[in-house]
């Protein structure tokens, strides 16, 4: 026999309460979801830049079914049956489903497979370095690349127009790359340099 935990004892917010609590006096309502910081994805695009945006999608996590009766959560959906056949509906009521299965949706980041609780979560998420290296490499490959027509390169300082019968020759100058130490003006090299 499986025990039960009364809908108002659950460890949601209490608008989630109130909300799933009007979805059971709904006589043909079969399924309540909630959030557990009582925002939807939407509230992101505040929060998060247009690729982490794009990145996310809710998904949800059974938390139990209820009994519309006694609005009694079981974890399994016989569990919550079998007591609905013993105690609350023994003959099956009509007109009305006697059940709410009841979900949680969480938000997912689609490139990492992570889910969060809370919008908080996934913003946090996505300031990580991982998510950061994914979102990285997925811009470098959808990023438009630029076609010879249009692009420039640069020859000797300035900028000109790329053309597929021309090909930019260096200068030796421009190939040599400066050192990272510092120059030492000293008195000894420079009459090193003039010998």
């Amino acid at each position: 026999m499986t025990f039960g935990t009364p809908l108002s004892l659950l460890q949601i917010p209490q608008q989630a309460i109130k909300d799933v609590s009007i979805k059971l006096s709904d006589p043909k309502a079969n399924v309540a979801q909630y959030t557990q910081d009582c925002k939807s994805i939407n509230s992101l695009k505040s929060l998060v830049n247009s690729v982490d945006y794009s990145c996310a999608r809710e998904s949800t996590v059974d938390v139990g079914y209820i009994c519309k009766k006694c609005q009694t959560v079981y974890p399994a959906k016989d569990a919550c049956l079998a007591h609905q056949k013993t105690l609350c509906y023994p003959t099956p009521p009509e007109n009305i489903q006697p059940l709410l299965k009841l979900e949680q949706i969480q938000y997912e980041c689609r490139l990492c497979t992570d889910k969060w609780s809370t919008v908080q979560e996934y913003k946090m998420h996505c300031q990580g370095e991982s998510h950061k290296t994914k979102t990285a490499h997925i811009q470098q490959k959808i990023s438009p690349s630029k076609s010879p027509a249009t692009s420039h390169s640069t020859v000797q300082g300035t900028t000109q127009p790329k053309d597929s019968s021309h090909t930019p020759t260096k200068s030796l100058s421009s190939s040599i790359t400066p050192s990272p130490l510092p120059k030492n003006d000293s008195k000894e090299d420079q009459k090193e340099a003039s010998d």
